[in-house]
């Protein structure tokens, strides 16, 4: 072989891996984005056909045939995370005409996402560089998620997700205001920095069972470290309307953080003091806005943030004491609530339990209680002798030392026997639900 041919050769032989190098690192960086919205056109498609059609049997098919069996595995993944069933597809379609198409061309602007998707994931990869590949499927659900994640795949639920103020609702009910409230602050223009925040969830270790601050702490994370990745604070409304009432909040977190039940500090819109959900996120959120700002070395802080063990009692506390947040050390406030027993009921006025002859003309029962009660929980059934026996409950009142609640019950029967089972969805301040108690008294002659 000459010198020439030999050149060539080599010259060819370089080539080669260097378009193979080029191509194994563009497969394997964090910024070469997966983002994959086929799911949307194929929704639209079975929604169109649907209209089409009063028989329910080809309804159901048009949404199997054009929608599901085309699924991506992000749509396979949502529905498994959310338990969609295609029936509730069905059903939303059939119920919600106007609202689907208020947001068809909302939905649709996922497509044009990609380039600031992928400069928004740059940017996190700056702040962390271990950052793993995740693929960002934009999809649709039935309301039960704008955001989520299942392993590397990041699960947005545009018809979530993607509103704005100028979305139909008029054709939803009651039960479903919490979302016209969400809709209302436009979650559309937040759209990058949902998918960032979910994106960081694919970075974290699982929360699996882990008590609510570690919990709140896995969200705060995620969204502290994608507004910091955004270059924008967050807008999130439970961080912005948690500022204003921080001490008062501090205080009722800390009575409760150990629990396993989420209350209304999580994905709930459970009534509470503060009128506001998911302040779990705002407590959260300040953890980790205070362990940056006294960290010397920013890179360690957001990757000690990212891989905390949210389920290890012991790593929160290491992360969190340092802080001085709270008003006691972890370990301090984790006795006390070990502590704290479950409430129980002490007695009744103006009668005892089991008393014959209560005066029918009674109109109020007073129910004392073992400690201080959470005001926002309460809960009453049927005695052993049902609903023959039932006392009805008009109203109830808790007294100001929260020790205390009123019966304001129904008329009264001459000669009839009562029952009332106050529940263990009664509450104590720690969140430990009651003892159930059953309220049990014959009434006499009027």
């Amino acid at each position: 072989m000459t010198t020439k041919n030999k050149l060539f050769q080599f010259t060819v032989g370089l080539l080669f891996a260097l378009v193979n190098f080029v191509n194994t690192s563009v497969a394997q960086s964090p910024t070469s984005l997966n983002v994959i919205t086929a799911d949307l056109d194929n929704f639209w498609a079975a929604f169109d056909k649907i209209q089409t059609t009063e028989d329910a049997a080809q309804q159901a098919n048009y949404l199997k045939t054009l929608f599901l069996d085309r699924a991506s595995p992000g749509l396979t993944a949502i529905r498994e995370a959310r338990n969609y069933h295609p029936a509730a597809y069905l059903a939303a379609i059939q119920k919600y005409p106007l609202f689907w198409k208020s947001i068809r061309a909302n939905t649709l602007r996922a497509k044009n996402l990609r380039t600031d998707l992928e400069k928004s994931i740059e940017q996190l990869r700056q702040l962390y560089p271990p950052l793993r590949p995740a693929k960002i499927y934009f999809t649709i659900g039935v309301f039960r998620t704008g955001g989520t994640t299942m392993g590397d795949k990041v699960l947005i639920g545009c018809e979530t997700s993607m509103c704005d103020q100028h979305t139909v609702t008029s054709e939803f009910p009651a039960a479903m205001d919490y979302l016209k409230k969400h809709w209302a602050t436009n979650p559309i223009d937040e759209i990058l920095h949902t998918s960032v925040h979910e994106y960081l969830h694919t970075q974290q270790m699982e929360a699996l069972n882990a008590t609510l601050l570690g919990q709140c702490l896995r969200e705060g994370i995620a969204e502290f470290v994608a507004s910091l990745a955004m270059g924008v604070p967050s807008t999130e409304n439970a961080i912005v309307a948690g500022r204003k009432q921080e001490p008062k909040i501090k205080a009722a977190f800390e009575k409760e953080m150990f629990n396993t039940e989420y209350g209304f500090w999580l994905w709930s819109d459970r009534a509470n003091e503060f009128e506001t959900r998911d302040l779990g996120y705002f407590i959260g959120h300040a953890l980790a806005e205070k362990y940056y700002a006294a960290a010397k070395d920013k890179t360690a802080a957001i990757q000690s943030m990212i891989e905390l063990d949210y389920n290890s009692l012991a790593a929160l506390a290491k992360f969190v004491d340092p802080l001085h947040y709270f008003s006691q050390p972890i370990a301090k406030l984790k006795k006390a609530q070990e502590q704290a027993k479950s409430p129980v009921v002490i007695g009744i006025a103006p009668f005892n339990n089991g008393a014959t002859k209560v005066d029918p003309s009674l109109t109020e029962i007073e129910v004392h209680f073992s400690t201080e009660m959470n005001t926002h929980f309460r809960g009453h059934d049927f005695g052993p002798l049902g609903a023959p026996n039932a006392l009805r409950i008009k109203d109830t009142r808790f007294g100001e030392d929260h020790k205390s609640i009123t019966l304001i019950i129904a008329a009264l029967k001459p000669n009839q026997r009562y029952q009332l089972l106050l529940s263990s969805n009664y509450r104590n301040t720690y969140g430990m639900r009651m003892e159930p108690f059953l309220l049990d008294f014959t009434t006499g002659e009027n």
